[in-house]
């Protein structure tokens, strides 16, 4: 059984869809804004969630993983300097292994 807020995103997908492919199969301006107007619609509920998941994130700290930086960015130098020390241990290991 499909709910209300399934149903309205479907039909948002579904009309932004089908003016995309009226845009691209007839170009008019009128049909290239129509398209443009659902896409920014979804690009706004799309914020808007992301905005939210932030702040859930930020005020629920069972969200966060306490080992692992929550922002790309940290995470990937994070991830880089967990694998620099991995390589320094095996080089370690290695030589006192001879």
């Amino acid at each position: 059984m499909s709910s209300a807020h399934d149903h309205r995103i479907e039909e948002l997908k579904e009309q932004f869809n089908r003016a995309q492919r009226i845009a691209l199969d007839n170009p008019t301006l009128e049909n290239v804004i129509t398209a443009q107007r659902l896409q920014k619609q979804i690009m706004e509920k799309a914020h808007k969630f992301a905005t939210m998941w932030q702040l859930a994130t930020l005020l629920d700290y069972q969200l966060i993983n306490a080992n692992e930086p929550s922002n790309s960015l940290h995470r990937k130098l994070y991830q880089e300097k967990s694998e620099q020390k991995n390589d320094s241990s095996s080089k370690i290991l290695l030589k006192t292994g001879d």
